[in-house]
């Protein structure tokens, strides 16, 4: 077991489970939803890419070392790519539900009533 990678995932975690509880509360079901089913999608798309080079290391296929760099780099431009754009796309939402959260209590007053009794 490899614990630098261990500890990396922790921290991911933590910070994950942070953003993730306030997300929930700033953003749209539908958003975190889309989102999920698109990066899962993007996740097959990349393990998909990455059969071809499995099916050569097991002597199946043979390809070029063109060709396996080519799908090596497909596979984990889809895999990184569409974790780093939906940890994007979420942290922009949760960032505009806060701002927008802000202006209505500028603008209204309004304040939780678990925040009036502190």
């Amino acid at each position: 077991m490899d614990l630098r990678l261990t500890f990396l995932l922790y921290a991911g975690s933590l910070v994950g489970i942070y953003f993730g509880a306030i997300g929930t509360t700033l953003v749209k079901e539908l958003y975190i939803r889309m989102v999920t089913a698109i990066l899962i999608l993007l996740c097959c798309v990349s393990r998909a890419l990455a059969i071809p080079e499995y099916l050569h290391n097991l002597n199946i296929i043979t390809l070029s070392d063109n060709a396996l760099k080519m799908f090596e780099m497909g596979s984990k431009l889809f895999l990184f790519g569409s974790g780093g754009v939906a940890t994007i796309l979420i942290f922009y939402w949760t960032f505009k539900g806060h701002l927008e959260k802000q202006r209505l209590v500028k603008k209204y007053g309004l304040v939780k009533v678990s925040e009036k009794a502190i």
